[in-house]
């Protein structure tokens, strides 16, 4: 599917919640704090910083997190996700599928 040859190749999750804040920057240390900046600097190498700054502080160190323990590629994903779906959705034989996989995130992120 697309152009990515990465295996997460879905839409974008729509129920995040991402106010824009302008404190995405500072981060409380704790014991994430070290690989969480680092990983932070590569989703911004993927999509910028206006992106991290959009997006809950809290719910980017959780994504980071779970990036490591997954071993996954932290801004790779993101990329892919956001690329994967405008192929997707701009093709009109797949713009319905594309918003089928879109809404099963957001089924998956806001569980009723």
């Amino acid at each position: 599917m697309g152009t990515n040859q990465n295996k997460h190749t879905s839409g974008s999750p729509k129920g995040v919640k991402a106010e824009c804040t302008e404190s995405a920057a500072p981060f409380e240390p704790g014991e994430s704090s070290a690989p969480f900046t680092f990983l932070m600097q590569e989703i911004i190498s993927y999509l910028g910083t206006d992106f991290v700054k959009g997006v809950p502080i809290e719910l980017l160190e959780a994504y980071c997190m779970r990036t490591i323990d997954r071993d996954e590629p932290t801004g790779k994903i993101l990329y892919g996700l956001i690329i994967n779906f405008m192929i997707a959705y701009s093709n009109p034989e797949t713009s319905d599928e594309a918003m089928k996989a879109f809404d099963f995130l957001d089924y998956l992120a806001n569980p009723a």
